[in-house]
């Protein structure tokens, strides 16, 4: 002989899972069930705004003179202000260097509009890693600062390593100088 099971019913016929009226514990549930959905749906959208990837660089780095090494990382756009500079103490570090990070296509703008001075041994120095696009924009002057072991001047302006991206690199510089090519 085989049992069968019996769903326990209100008086109406119906599961006490889906009791007729509401109960309250059922409605704060469903409260709760519509809340979380709201918020995950808000969350989800941004609060309706696109979101935008924000680049890194050091607070106030691109509007003082600078002793070390500025470091940008991208995607983003990064604008110098007006005082702007970079001129190591070690000649053999670089004054700027920009990586963007692998994997997302977005683009990294870098762009100088005050004549500036970057010096370094690479005066900028670039790694450019995901597929959106890479743009330096020089107003002012960009030197090698490198010393060899003879000490002799040694480095690039402007380098770029861009094996491992398929993005497009464009720079536009005033002056550009140094001795490695």
């Amino acid at each position: 002989m085989s049992e069968t099971k019996k769903t326990p019913r209100n008086v109406h016929g119906a599961p006490h899972f889906a009791v007729g009226p509401i109960s309250r514990p059922m409605r704060q549930r469903a409260g709760a069930l519509m809340m979380g959905t709201a918020l995950t749906a808000i969350v989800g959208m941004g609060y309706g705004r696109r979101a935008y990837a924000q680049g890194v660089t050091p607070s106030g780095a691109l509007s003082q003179t600078n002793a070390t090494t500025v470091e940008i990382t991208g995607p983003g756009t990064f604008e110098t202000q007006d005082g702007f500079s970079v001129a190591p103490t070690d000649p053999n570090v670089n004054g700027i260097t920009i990586t963007t990070l692998a994997g997302p296509t977005s683009d990294t703008e870098f762009t100088d509009d005050f004549a500036s001075s970057i010096t370094g041994y690479y005066g900028i120095s670039a790694d450019h890693n995901n597929d959106g696009s890479l743009s330096i924009t020089i107003d002012g002057t960009v030197n090698e600062l490198g010393i060899d072991g003879s000490n002799f001047a040694i480095g690039n302006g402007i380098y770029v390593n861009a094996d491992d991206s398929t993005g497009s690199v464009k720079i536009t510089a005033a002056e550009v100088y140094g001795t490695l090519y």
